[in-house]
């Protein structure tokens, strides 16, 4: 394919639900789960934008007691300026 996954990790410390998958990647989004947690929700907000402007995504996929795995992807070449 076009993109190739450069970058593989998981989080164990804290599992993603679900539902919230969708939301995770929204600028300011807070987990009830993470309230007491220092952050503002900005992290995965602008991995996914800087990915983005480079033609890129980020997806997160969660196993129940495993934690979550989120992959990044980026274009195999990108265009030289």
């Amino acid at each position: 394919g076009k993109l190739a996954r450069f970058l593989r990790g998981s989080a164990h410390a804290q599992k993603t639900v679900e539902k919230e998958q969708g939301e995770i990647f929204n600028r300011f989004y807070r987990s009830a789960r993470t309230h007491t947690a220092e952050g503002l929700g900005l992290g995965l907000y602008l991995a996914r934008e800087i990915l983005s402007l480079q033609g890129g995504y980020i997806k997160v996929s969660s196993v129940p007691g495993d934690g979550s795995t989120f992959s990044l992807y980026l274009p195999r070449e990108m265009n030289r300026m």
